[in-house]
């Protein structure tokens, strides 16, 4: 692969409706010579894509876009942004989520002692 896009899935978490969220999506340019780098923006009136058109990025350089995300009302959304690189197509799926409750555990609870017969 000549590039390396960070992060590779954009989410939003813990949106609020009437609220502008913003994520920077970066993409290094991982190769040993000058590419030409090109973003497809998301297709949703939800998100929008900010960047500055750029000749080609040099070996090691990176070239960013800013992501922003608004709406009025409060939901889950997705979308996804294509960046392009000559014959590399890498698909970022976009998602904004709004807060919510949000359980883990590595796997193994300790409840303490429960005596038989009792649920």
């Amino acid at each position: 692969d000549f590039i390396r896009v960070f992060p590779a899935v954009a989410e939003f978490k813990n949106t609020e409706k009437n609220v502008t969220h913003v994520l920077t999506i970066t993409v290094v340019n991982r190769s040993e010579r000058p590419r030409r780098i090109r973003f497809t923006p998301p297709k949703t009136k939800e998100f929008i894509l900010h960047q500055i058109p750029s000749v080609a990025v040099a070996p090691g350089l990176e070239i960013s876009a800013d992501l922003e995300f608004f709406s009025t009302v409060e939901g889950d959304f997705s979308d996804e942004i294509f960046v392009t690189c000559e014959g590399d197509r890498i698909k970022v799926p976009v998602r904004a989520l709004p807060a919510a409750p949000e359980l883990s555990f590595n796997g193994f609870c300790v409840f303490g002692p429960v005596e038989p017969g009792t649920h």
